[in-house]
């Protein structure tokens, strides 16, 4: 749609949920998804803005990578940076990782109280995030700061 139109809508990020409990979630993304859609029900269903960047990355497609990238930066909340930050994403594109990291430490008060926050300390302690070094190594010295 967005070749053919230059307009693109994004779904919400499923972080943007965090604060329901587990199995409600994906239900509730598909229903914030499906209530977008409603709106303009001649359109394609919102896309996540996240598979959108990596499309356009991989397309190079600059315009609409950066469409992308500023609905992350858009959707980034106190509650969720700290999710999306170890989520794979932040690993493999400095861009938003950069987006990512300056966000967290603007809130770095606020974010250290959060579950997200929480969670993340605890699958580091478990060895359980793979891939996250280049955003360890850029979060620390600031966090630090």
């Amino acid at each position: 749609m967005y070749l053919q139109t230059g307009h693109v809508w994004f779904a919400p990020l499923t972080s943007s949920f965090s604060h329901l409990p587990l199995e409600a979630r994906s239900k509730a993304r598909l229903d914030a998804i499906s209530a977008q859609h409603k709106l303009e029900p001649k359109l394609p269903p919102p896309a996540s803005p996240k598979s959108v960047y990596k499309l356009a990355h991989y397309l190079s497609l600059p315009s609409l990578q950066s469409l992308a990238l500023q609905d992350i930066s858009r959707q980034l909340s106190i509650e969720n940076v700290f999710i999306e930050l170890f989520d794979g994403l932040p690993s493999v594109y400095d861009e938003v990782r950069k987006v990512m990291v300056e966000y967290a430490v603007k809130h770095k008060k606020e974010v250290i109280e959060t579950e997200g926050f929480k969670t993340v300390m605890e699958r580091l302690r478990r060895n359980e995030l793979d891939r996250s070094g280049a955003v360890v190594a850029d979060l620390l010295p600031l966090f630090m700061g």
